[in-house]
């Protein structure tokens, strides 16, 4: 479920970064600030299976990814985006079964 969770967030990340890149302001604005309310609603339902801090990074990482992309900032907004996705990255690794995490 998580994992899906996730791919799901990444891919929506993609299209929000290309839209950045196209400089097309309104869809990313709009895009970005449906992922954060999504992000919201889903705030007690991911919180079972995402430590506390790895989750307050990713809500604190997308308010700022929308600041930037607010202010029509392009290459911060760019790079926010990249920290928003590699944290969700690091969120399904880091819950995965690997034999790191048996071991």
């Amino acid at each position: 479920m998580l994992n899906k969770e996730i791919d799901s967030r990444t891919h929506e990340l993609d299209i929000i970064y290309s839209d950045v890149q196209s400089k097309n302001w309104d869809d990313a604005k709009e895009k970005i600030e449906n992922f954060k309310e999504s992000l919201e609603k889903k705030k007690f339902l991911l919180s079972a299976f995402v430590e506390h801090i790895d989750h307050d990074a990713l809500l604190t990482q997308t308010e700022l990814t929308g600041e930037y992309i607010k202010k029509e900032v392009e290459a911060d907004s760019l790079a926010q985006i990249k920290s928003v996705k590699y944290l969700l990255v690091h969120i399904k690794d880091k819950n995965g079964v690997t034999w790191e995490n048996i071991l």
